[in-house]
């Protein structure tokens, strides 16, 4: 027992014992092209260089647990942006398919600070899946953001819904709605 205890720590250049890590290494994956995601990938910081006009990342379907984070680290463009969609994107009513709800912020600091959330409603969503199957992301958006520094992460709740929390980054001035969760 104590040999284990003892073998948990490594000794310093000046004597004193240090725990050693148990941490764990987080997957990265750099995506600059379309990408679909998989279950397995569930965990990843992916970095996204959205300099491409409309790069698009396809989530796998939703299941309760999985989970990405997503850096923009490179701005999405200013034409039509780029995406992170849903694995059932443009589903039909007749069918339960894979929606976003939570909140996407989007900040500007140019010239006067300027501030933007969107709220959807898991409800909302639900109800609508084929209104909110969407992430946009634009650098230069009025009601988007997709600038180097946006951070978008995801969390599958259930077996159709994605709960968002996203902080996005915009050089244009923000609009009086924001509609990032399309």
């Amino acid at each position: 027992m104590a040999e284990n205890y003892i073998n948990q720590y490594e000794k310093s250049a000046t004597g004193n014992y240090l725990l050693k890590s148990r941490g764990t290494l987080i997957n990265v994956i750099d995506v600059a092209a379309n990408k679909t995601l998989t279950q397995e990938e569930s965990g990843s910081l992916i970095m996204f260089d959205a300099s491409t006009d409309g790069t698009i990342i396809t989530l796998p379907a939703c299941k309760a647990g999985l989970n990405f984070r997503i850096y923009v680290s490179v701005g999405a463009h200013a034409d039509a942006g780029s995406q992170i969609q849903t694995a059932t994107l443009g589903g039909t009513t007749d069918s339960v398919d894979d929606y976003f709800f939570g909140n996407y912020q989007v900040s500007q600091s140019d010239t006067v600070d300027q501030f933007g959330v969107q709220v959807v409603v898991k409800a909302t969503a639900a109800a609508a899946q084929e209104d909110y199957d969407r992430i946009i992301l634009d650098s230069n958006g009025t009601g988007t953001g997709g600038e180097v520094g946006s951070v978008i992460d995801l969390y599958a709740v259930d077996d159709s819904g994605w709960f968002v929390n996203a902080m996005t980054f915009t050089t244009g001035t923000i609009a009086e709605t924001i509609a990032g969760i399309a």
